[in-house]
């Protein structure tokens, strides 16, 4: 508990396809930041992660409205308006 803890997963955006997988990731992004971690995660494309849906279910943005910090590199001015327009909705 008291050890600095970090899980990184890269291309995210496919492990959101499945719903099972989904709702894992979901429960391992809360459970790591009740204990101090991080839950680092990678995509080319923000707009793959955003545009994952399970009929109403939209993981993607569930863990994006999740996050503490958000930092974006090099993003395309398309997938920044997607993250600033899920953030103010």
């Amino acid at each position: 508990r008291f050890r600095k803890k970090a899980v990184f997963v890269d291309e995210f955006w496919t492990l959101l396809k499945d719903r099972e997988c989904a709702d894992y990731f979901m429960k391992i992004s809360k459970l790591i930041r009740a204990y101090q971690g991080a839950f680092v995660v990678a995509t080319q494309q923000l707009k793959d992660i955003l545009a994952v849906s399970s009929g109403d279910y939209r993981p993607g943005e569930a863990m994006l409205g999740n996050c503490a910090t958000r930092i974006l590199m090099r993003t395309e001015r398309s997938d920044a308006i997607a993250v600033q327009n899920q953030m103010t909705s």
